[in-house]
């Protein structure tokens, strides 16, 4: 059994837990859809949680591939002096 409260990457990568997660026999069909209705129903919850799954994006959107030349760059550089 899980000894954990919460297993979703944004709830883990933001300060607070915003995603509700369903953990073994808390996922049912009547908490799942109370959850579901409770987004519906509440425009700014939705808007917070969609800002906030925003915002992850923006803190991990990296020019990988930017980053990955620069760094082999130094490396062969550094590989050259004596």
């Amino acid at each position: 059994l899980a000894k954990t409260d919460k297993v979703s990457m944004p709830n883990h990568l933001l300060p607070e837990s915003i995603i509700p997660e369903f953990l073994q026999s808390q996922a049912t069909p009547s908490a799942i859809a109370e959850a579901l209705l409770d987004l519906l129903k509440d425009h700014n919850k939705a808007q917070a949680i969609s800002s906030s799954l925003r915002s992850i994006r923006d803190t991990l959107d990296l020019d990988t591939n930017r980053l990955v030349a620069e760094a082999v760059v130094e490396l062969s550089q550094a590989s050259r002096e004596p």
